[in-house]
């Protein structure tokens, strides 16, 4: 199993989110506020294995690194 570093998921997270985010996009620029907040629960309907738990968290403290995350499980 290859094992990446902590810059080189950091570069792919930057690639992925230059890929998809781009410049941005003018809807959400101009409909959802700058200070928006959000709460997300993710609930499954049956038990599952959850994998890449770290990265996706990673995505989401690059996308607001303030965020206050609770981890209710870990990956495997």
């Amino acid at each position: 199993m290859t094992v990446l570093t902590q810059a080189e998921i950091s570069e792919f997270i930057d690639r992925a989110f230059a890929e998809d985010i781009g410049p941005g996009d003018i809807t959400s620029d101009n409909v959802v506020p700058e200070n928006a907040r959000l709460r997300v629960a993710l609930e499954t309907r049956e038990d599952i294995v959850v994998a890449g738990l770290d990265i996706a968290l990673d995505c989401f403290r690059k996308l607001v690194p303030d965020a206050k995350i609770t981890k209710h499980c870990e990956d495997g």
